[in-house]
């Protein structure tokens, strides 16, 4: 009997409800921020991180050295 009180509790309901709204909306702010900030930024560390990966699928698989 406690526990369905404590469901319709307005803090319960508070914990429920607003609680997963404030981590999405904090994904979303952090999201656009990355974004519209530091898009250049990220642009060179992805171009950086698909060069290394591709030099070492090339140098690798393509073209093995030690062979």
């Amino acid at each position: 009997m406690e526990q369905s009180s404590y469901l319709t509790h307005p803090t319960a309901v508070f914990h429920l409800v607003c609680w997963p709204w404030s981590f999405v909306i904090a994904a979303l702010l952090l999201e656009s921020w990355l974004h519209f900030q530091q898009t250049a930024f990220l642009t060179q560390v992805w171009r950086k991180y698909q060069d290394g990966c591709w030099l070492i699928f090339h140098d690798r698989f393509l073209h093995p050295t030690g062979v």
